[in-house]
């Protein structure tokens, strides 16, 4: 079972970004369009069951399955529950029912999606997607400052502690709404500052290398199959 998880996680993390890109794309119009229940029962338990081979820490999954989850929850007993007679609205339980699967698969192929892809492959995909590259250099040099920002933000949290700035729940929406706006603003201004230097020394946007390498053959014939086998257990079912 270890081997198999293992050669499971190598295939999928060797996955051509843009592949990933069109795979995730693709899927996620399938959702959005599919008003049948088995279809995104079996799309949700096929790619947790994906993600489960590829973390290497189970636990965090439970974590960040738990507001979806609790929302998922809430779905199915808005309005299908009675709690003084207790009875239940089949009709509106599967309409819910609906609503908290289309929550849960949109939320797995996110999951599973953005922790497969590395900062790089992430800058090599905005560069094909033409994205602004002045934009993407920008998002690169911000998270060259992640660790010294995460230094300030702790010392201005601290801060705010020792002051009772989280002493109820008024004054810790409003110092968590500084402390978010502060290290937003921060890391842009250490990026546009990097930035304007770099320009007044000569670099030019345009020679930004962030090539995309070619999809292979084989590639593409799995990203073809693959989809378009979804594609017909969606027109089945």
């Amino acid at each position: 079972m270890e081997a198999l998880g293992k050669k499971i996680r190598l295939f999928w993390l060797k996955l051509h970004p843009q592949s990933k890109f069109i795979y995730f794309l693709s899927l996620l119009l399938l959702i959005l369009i599919s008003s049948q229940i088995l279809f995104l029962t079996l799309l949700f338990l096929f790619h947790l069951s994906l993600f489960l081979f590829l973390t290497k820490h189970p636990k965090s999954l439970l974590k960040s399955y738990q507001e979806p989850f609790l929302i998922a929850l809430l779905l199915l007993l808005i309005k299908s529950v009675t709690l003084s007679s207790l009875k239940v609205d089949f009709n509106i339980f599967y309409q819910n029912l609906y609503l908290a699967l289309r929550i849960l698969t949109a939320f797995t192929l996110f999951l599973l999606f953005s922790s497969s892809l590395k900062f790089f492959e992430l800058a090599k995909l905005m560069s094909w997607l033409k994205v602004p590259a002045f934009f993407t250099e920008l998002v690169y040099l911000t998270t060259k400052f992640i660790s010294l920002l995460k230094e300030e933000i702790y010392s201005i949290y601290l801060a705010q502690k020792n002051r009772l700035g989280y002493v109820n729940l008024k004054n810790s929406l409003r110092s968590l709404n500084y402390l978010i706006q502060t290290g937003f603003f921060q890391s842009l201004r250490r990026s546009e500052n990097l930035v304007h230097c770099m320009e007044q020394r000569g670099f030019d946007f345009k020679n930004l290398p962030f090539p995309l390498e070619k999809i292979s053959s084989q590639e593409k014939f799995f990203l073809i199959l693959l989809i378009t086998s979804w594609f017909i257990l969606w027109i089945i079912l």
